[in-house]
């Protein structure tokens, strides 16, 4: 299952606003990454200055459109893919502002509208142990660099995510071309200001949050709409009221303008919420917009989202899947008498079922047990193991008599059953163990799960040999 456009160069931005990072740590480098300020007016082009190499940094070209030509839209190159290649070369007439050099390609960058400069985030292939936050001035030097450790401090950054070589730390950011300064969000949201006129880095907080709102950019209101109703900042007044009602406003932003409403209780974006997650999405809205949208739906219009979030499961795995997912986890136990026939559809794809299950198990409701267990005997692998992994996290000890049963009579799931006997005394399983034994090849993985188990229930060791596991249950008369 594959669970993984913005038509302006501002939506572009808000989308990578609150994006998962990218493992660089396997990933290879982009061929080359433009990306404008939200006006579409200055961009800049990031290229590896030595090809199929990173050692040599990154070339950076800050340019400016030329007077009656298109906005700029945000695109990236990539090595990879099947797909056209896009061009994310500075465009033929365009002003080339200045020219440059970074240590290392960034993962994020944002373009100063007023044309001031840009910052680039992250360092590609190291994320965390580089150069993490960099402002270029318009003339192309480099005035501030900061490492992780002059943002945060080692107790914060020891809460980060670690992988191979990256520390992934990075949340969001915004550049506040008034006031001269950048806001970076981490994730746990953290807030760092780095002043551009002093390179001082000082704690961030709500009032960061709150004067966002008011930026130009519709990139930059989303993510704070965003970190606001995380965070639970009072004092909004009433701009996301205001945001809401501008029809004129990106949906990216009223969206999240309506889902900041409704934690104060008013509902007056369930509409807008209504209208994106509809089921199939509409060609004019864009992937993102349609996944946040169906991930909250359950926020402004409660159960009534139910039939919605079982329309975008139906079928194979798509983009939303996961969101409807933890959409309908939202909702709680009044959610699992509608989980529960999902997971007995007859004629539904196995994602379709299989992901009711995987929601009743993040729901860890009991009234679901009777069902989940029935499911493991579903000869639909991939939903019998959502089933069982979602009836032993619930159920745990306390189903062991049901488990047996099931293991005696053979199903799908005889690797995790097995598992689970490994590690849980039922005495009315090893017959179960024994007869399942033989279902499966000498030597292999499921065989020796079995065996495994076997040992932890009888505290005997007759490994792979299955005649003498039968020879001994013979002789105990089971």
């Amino acid at each position: 299952m594959n669970m993984r456009l913005a038509a302006t160069a501002s939506l572009v931005l808000a989308f990578a606003l609150f994006a998962a990072p990218a493992t660089a740590d396997s990933w290879a480098p982009y061929a080359r990454n433009r990306t404008a300020d939200a006006n579409g007016r200055y961009y800049v082009v990031l290229e590896a200055a030595e090809k199929g190499g990173l050692e040599r940094g990154y070339v950076f070209t800050l340019a400016e459109r030329a007077g009656g030509t298109p906005p700029v839209v945000s695109v990236r190159e990539e090595p990879w893919g099947d797909t056209p290649k896009a061009d994310a070369r500075v465009r033929a007439g365009d002003v080339v502002i200045a020219k440059g050099t970074l240590r290392s390609g960034p993962l994020e960058v944002r373009v100063s509208p007023s044309g001031a400069g840009f910052a680039a985030f992250e360092s590609y292939a190291g994320v965390g142990n580089g150069e993490e936050v960099v402002w270029v001035a318009r003339d192309g030097r480099v005035r501030h660099a900061k490492r992780l450790a002059d943002l945060f401090s080692a107790a914060e950054i020891a809460t980060f995510t670690r992988s191979v070589s990256s520390i992934w730390w990075f949340r969001c950011a915004w550049l506040d071309d008034e006031a001269k300064k950048i806001v970076v969000v981490a994730v746990g949201n953290r807030i760092r200001v780095l002043d551009l006129t002093t390179g001082e880095v000082a704690p961030g907080g709500p009032a960061d949050v709150r004067h966002a709102l008011s930026l130009p950019e519709p990139g930059t209101k989303a993510a704070a709409l965003e970190l606001a109703v995380e965070m639970k900042i009072p004092g909004l007044d009433a701009r996301p009221q205001a945001l809401l009602a501008d029809e004129a406003a990106p949906l990216v932003v009223r969206l999240r303008a309506a889902v900041a409403l409704a934690g104060q209780a008013d509902l007056r974006g369930a509409d807008l919420l209504r209208a994106t997650a509809t089921v199939p999405r509409k060609e004019t809205v864009s992937v993102p917009d349609w996944r946040y949208a169906i991930r909250h739906l359950p926020d402004l219009v409660g159960m009534d989202a139910v039939p919605v979030l079982r329309d975008v499961m139906r079928g194979p795995a798509n983009e939303a899947w996961s969101d409807a997912q933890a959409a309908f986890a939202s909702l709680g136990v009044a959610a699992v008498p509608a989980l529960v026939a999902m997971l007995a559809e007859g004629g539904q794809s196995p994602d379709y079922r299989g992901g009711a299950a995987y929601v009743l198990q993040n729901i860890r409701s009991e009234q679901a047990l009777p069902a989940l267990v029935a499911a493991i005997a579903d000869p639909v692998e991939y939903v019998a193991n959502a089933a069982a992994n979602a009836a032993i996290e619930i159920g745990k000890e306390r189903i062991a008599g049901d488990l047996a049963a099931l293991l005696l009579k053979g199903t799908t799931q005889d690797p995790v059953l097995a598992s689970y006997f490994a590690r849980v005394k039922a005495g009315a399983a090893v017959p179960g163990l024994v007869r399942a034994m033989a279902r499966h090849p000498v030597g292999s993985n499921e065989r020796g799960a079995i065996v495994t188990a076997l040992r932890f229930q009888t505290g005997q060791s007759f490994g792979d040999d299955l005649s003498a596991w039968e020879a001994w249950l013979a002789k105990r008369g089971r």
